[in-house]
Protein backbone atom coordinates (compact mmCIF):
# COMPACT_ATOMS: atom_id res chain seq x y z
CA UNK A 1 0.00 0.00 0.00
CA UNK A 2 1.42 3.18 -1.07
CA UNK A 3 1.20 6.11 1.64
CA UNK A 4 -0.05 9.18 0.33
CA UNK A 5 0.35 11.45 3.83
CA UNK A 6 2.93 13.99 2.99
CA UNK A 7 6.74 13.49 4.05
CA UNK A 8 8.83 16.03 6.00
CA UNK A 9 11.83 16.45 3.80
CA UNK A 10 15.06 16.40 6.03
CA UNK A 11 15.60 20.27 6.12
CA UNK A 12 11.70 20.37 6.73
CA UNK A 13 12.75 18.38 10.12
CA UNK A 14 15.10 20.29 11.15
CA UNK A 15 13.60 23.56 10.66
CA UNK A 16 10.72 22.40 12.48
CA UNK A 17 13.13 21.31 15.17
CA UNK A 18 14.67 24.58 15.61
CA UNK A 19 11.39 26.50 15.57
CA UNK A 20 9.92 24.17 18.49
CA UNK A 21 13.58 24.61 20.88
CA UNK A 22 13.37 28.25 20.21
CA UNK A 23 10.02 28.33 21.88
CA UNK A 24 10.93 25.39 24.55
CA UNK A 25 14.36 27.00 25.38
CA UNK A 26 12.89 30.08 27.39
CA UNK A 27 10.52 27.52 29.66
CA UNK A 28 13.75 24.87 29.72
CA UNK A 29 15.69 28.45 31.27
CA UNK A 30 12.74 28.87 33.91
CA UNK A 31 13.37 25.83 35.77
CA UNK A 32 16.89 25.77 35.84
CA UNK A 33 18.15 29.57 36.91
CA UNK A 34 16.90 30.22 40.07
CA UNK A 35 17.61 28.16 43.41
CA UNK A 36 16.80 28.87 47.20
CA UNK A 37 19.83 30.96 48.65
CA UNK A 38 20.32 30.95 52.44
CA UNK A 39 21.09 33.83 54.95
CA UNK A 40 22.56 32.09 58.75
CA UNK A 41 21.57 28.79 57.53
CA UNK A 42 17.51 30.04 56.77
CA UNK A 43 16.24 29.99 53.52
CA UNK A 44 16.02 33.84 52.43
CA UNK A 45 15.36 34.60 48.89
CA UNK A 46 15.16 32.96 45.56
CA UNK A 47 18.64 33.75 43.10
CA UNK A 48 18.45 35.14 39.70
CA UNK A 49 14.61 36.10 39.61
CA UNK A 50 12.97 39.43 40.58
CA UNK A 51 9.26 40.16 40.89
CA UNK A 52 8.34 43.24 39.10
CA UNK A 53 5.37 45.42 38.51
CA UNK A 54 4.85 47.37 35.48
CA UNK A 55 2.66 50.20 34.66
CA UNK A 56 -0.24 48.89 33.21
CA UNK A 57 0.33 50.95 30.19
CA UNK A 58 3.26 49.34 29.37
CA UNK A 59 1.75 46.00 29.40
CA UNK A 60 0.63 44.11 26.40
CA UNK A 61 -2.61 43.47 27.34
CA UNK A 62 -3.48 40.42 24.61
CA UNK A 63 -0.88 38.39 26.55
CA UNK A 64 -1.78 38.71 29.78
CA UNK A 65 -5.25 37.87 28.88
CA UNK A 66 -4.69 34.75 26.37
CA UNK A 67 -4.82 31.88 29.82
CA UNK A 68 -2.78 29.56 27.69
CA UNK A 69 0.12 32.31 27.75
CA UNK A 70 1.81 31.99 31.53
CA UNK A 71 5.25 32.27 30.48
CA UNK A 72 7.68 33.65 28.02
CA UNK A 73 10.33 35.91 27.81
CA UNK A 74 10.26 39.65 28.69
CA UNK A 75 8.77 40.48 25.55
CA UNK A 76 6.16 38.40 25.46
CA UNK A 77 4.17 40.78 28.20
CA UNK A 78 5.86 44.11 27.41
CA UNK A 79 5.54 46.51 24.85
CA UNK A 80 8.90 47.03 23.01
CA UNK A 81 8.90 50.77 24.21
CA UNK A 82 8.64 50.02 27.72
CA UNK A 83 11.90 47.52 26.80
CA UNK A 84 13.44 49.93 24.99
CA UNK A 85 12.91 52.55 28.17
CA UNK A 86 14.53 50.47 30.47
CA UNK A 87 17.48 49.80 27.99
CA UNK A 88 17.82 53.58 27.65
CA UNK A 89 17.69 54.25 30.96
CA UNK A 90 19.26 51.62 32.96
CA UNK A 91 22.13 49.49 30.77
CA UNK A 92 19.84 46.50 31.20
CA UNK A 93 18.76 44.53 28.32
CA UNK A 94 15.95 42.46 29.61
CA UNK A 95 14.28 41.79 26.07
CA UNK A 96 14.74 38.04 26.30
CA UNK A 97 14.54 37.36 29.64
CA UNK A 98 12.51 34.64 30.89
CA UNK A 99 9.54 35.79 32.40
CA UNK A 100 6.76 34.00 34.37
CA UNK A 101 3.28 35.25 35.08
CA UNK A 102 2.35 35.19 38.80
CA UNK A 103 -1.61 35.78 38.49
CA UNK A 104 -2.21 33.06 35.94
CA UNK A 105 -6.02 34.04 36.67
CA UNK A 106 -6.26 37.76 36.53
CA UNK A 107 -7.00 39.46 33.57
CA UNK A 108 -6.39 43.42 32.35
CA UNK A 109 -10.01 44.31 33.77
CA UNK A 110 -9.29 43.21 36.74
CA UNK A 111 -8.81 46.68 38.15
CA UNK A 112 -11.80 47.61 40.45
CA UNK A 113 -13.39 45.60 43.26
CA UNK A 114 -16.21 46.20 45.38
CA UNK A 115 -15.92 46.55 48.57
CA UNK A 116 -18.48 45.40 51.43
CA UNK A 117 -19.72 48.48 51.81
CA UNK A 118 -20.70 48.39 48.13
CA UNK A 119 -18.32 50.56 46.80
CA UNK A 120 -16.55 50.16 43.96
CA UNK A 121 -12.87 50.93 44.57
CA UNK A 122 -9.53 50.64 42.35
CA UNK A 123 -7.39 47.99 43.07
CA UNK A 124 -3.29 47.40 42.29
CA UNK A 125 -2.90 46.09 38.78
CA UNK A 126 -1.59 42.54 39.74
CA UNK A 127 -2.10 41.15 36.84
CA UNK A 128 0.64 43.36 35.23
CA UNK A 129 3.09 41.78 37.84
CA UNK A 130 5.78 38.87 36.15
CA UNK A 131 8.36 36.99 37.86
CA UNK A 132 11.75 38.04 35.81
CA UNK A 133 14.95 35.30 35.61
CA UNK A 134 17.74 37.45 35.26
CA UNK A 135 20.23 37.13 32.27
CA UNK A 136 23.18 36.16 33.52
CA UNK A 137 22.24 34.26 36.62
CA UNK A 138 23.09 36.66 39.50
CA UNK A 139 22.59 35.53 42.98
CA UNK A 140 24.34 37.62 45.49
CA UNK A 141 21.92 39.51 47.78
CA UNK A 142 23.26 42.81 47.07
CA UNK A 143 23.49 42.29 43.46
CA UNK A 144 19.49 41.35 43.10
CA UNK A 145 19.33 44.44 45.46
CA UNK A 146 21.27 46.51 42.99
CA UNK A 147 19.44 45.50 40.22
CA UNK A 148 15.88 45.57 41.84
CA UNK A 149 16.78 49.57 43.11
CA UNK A 150 17.74 50.25 39.38
CA UNK A 151 14.83 48.79 37.90
CA UNK A 152 12.28 50.77 40.30
CA UNK A 153 13.79 54.32 39.21
CA UNK A 154 12.46 53.38 35.83
CA UNK A 155 9.05 55.03 36.71
CA UNK A 156 6.17 54.48 35.45
CA UNK A 157 7.50 51.61 33.47
CA UNK A 158 8.12 50.01 36.38
CA UNK A 159 6.11 50.57 39.33
CA UNK A 160 7.92 48.63 41.76
CA UNK A 161 10.41 45.49 41.98
CA UNK A 162 11.61 43.37 44.50
CA UNK A 163 13.40 39.91 45.49
CA UNK A 164 11.54 36.85 45.98
CA UNK A 165 12.09 36.55 49.36
CA UNK A 166 10.90 33.68 52.19
CA UNK A 167 9.13 35.43 54.71
CA UNK A 168 7.63 33.02 58.01
CA UNK A 169 6.13 34.34 61.33
CA UNK A 170 8.32 35.17 64.06
CA UNK A 171 5.61 35.41 66.83
CA UNK A 172 2.52 33.53 67.65
CA UNK A 173 0.05 34.22 70.72
CA UNK A 174 0.27 32.50 73.66
CA UNK A 175 -3.51 32.17 73.98
CA UNK A 176 -4.07 28.47 74.94
CA UNK A 177 -7.05 28.67 72.62
CA UNK A 178 -5.55 30.13 69.77
CA UNK A 179 -4.60 26.82 67.83
CA UNK A 180 -7.97 25.00 68.21
CA UNK A 181 -10.30 27.59 68.67
CA UNK A 182 -9.48 31.05 66.98
CA UNK A 183 -9.53 29.46 63.49
CA UNK A 184 -10.39 32.77 61.89
CA UNK A 185 -6.80 33.97 63.22
CA UNK A 186 -5.02 31.92 61.17
CA UNK A 187 -4.37 28.38 58.27
CA UNK A 188 -4.97 25.79 60.41
CA UNK A 189 -4.06 22.19 57.76
CA UNK A 190 -5.24 20.13 60.75
CA UNK A 191 -8.42 18.18 58.66
CA UNK A 192 -10.65 18.69 61.83
CA UNK A 193 -10.05 22.44 61.47
CA UNK A 194 -9.35 23.38 58.10
CA UNK A 195 -11.12 26.35 56.16
CA UNK A 196 -9.29 27.52 53.39
CA UNK A 197 -8.79 31.17 52.96
CA UNK A 198 -11.36 31.70 55.95
CA UNK A 199 -8.35 33.15 58.25
CA UNK A 200 -7.09 36.61 58.47
CA UNK A 201 -2.82 35.39 58.59
CA UNK A 202 -2.78 37.32 61.32
CA UNK A 203 0.64 35.80 62.50
CA UNK A 204 1.90 37.27 59.16
CA UNK A 205 1.06 40.77 60.93
CA UNK A 206 2.67 40.44 63.96
CA UNK A 207 5.86 39.34 61.89
CA UNK A 208 6.06 42.78 61.12
CA UNK A 209 4.94 44.29 64.39
CA UNK A 210 3.64 42.99 67.69
CA UNK A 211 0.62 45.93 68.63
CA UNK A 212 1.55 48.98 70.33
CA UNK A 213 -0.88 51.64 72.63
CA UNK A 214 -0.02 54.22 69.43
CA UNK A 215 -2.05 52.02 67.32
CA UNK A 216 -5.65 52.63 66.97
CA UNK A 217 -8.02 49.40 65.93
CA UNK A 218 -11.33 49.78 65.07
CA UNK A 219 -14.26 47.09 64.13
CA UNK A 220 -17.13 48.44 62.03
CA UNK A 221 -20.05 46.24 61.38
CA UNK A 222 -23.28 47.12 60.12
CA UNK A 223 -25.70 44.45 61.72
CA UNK A 224 -27.68 41.91 59.94
CA UNK A 225 -31.30 41.92 59.41
CA UNK A 226 -32.13 39.11 61.42
CA UNK A 227 -35.59 38.65 59.31
CA UNK A 228 -34.27 38.20 55.81
CA UNK A 229 -35.49 35.27 54.28
CA UNK A 230 -31.38 33.70 54.11
CA UNK A 231 -31.70 33.24 57.55
CA UNK A 232 -34.72 31.37 58.12
CA UNK A 233 -35.24 30.08 61.78
CA UNK A 234 -31.49 30.22 62.15
CA UNK A 235 -31.23 33.52 63.60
Amino acid sequence: MVNTQPRLHNRSRIALLGVILYWLAPLATLAQTSTMQYVNGQPAYMSNQLLVSFGPNQVKTEAVNNASITSGVLSTFLKPSALASIQQQTGLTLTNAPTEKIFNWMRSGDSLSIARTGDTVKVFPFWATFKVYLTPPTENLAGLCKLSDTLRSVYPVVLGSSLNVVLKADAVANDPRYATEQLSLHLNTSPAFYFPNSHINLPGAWSMHHGSPTIKVGVLDTGIRWTHEDFGAVV
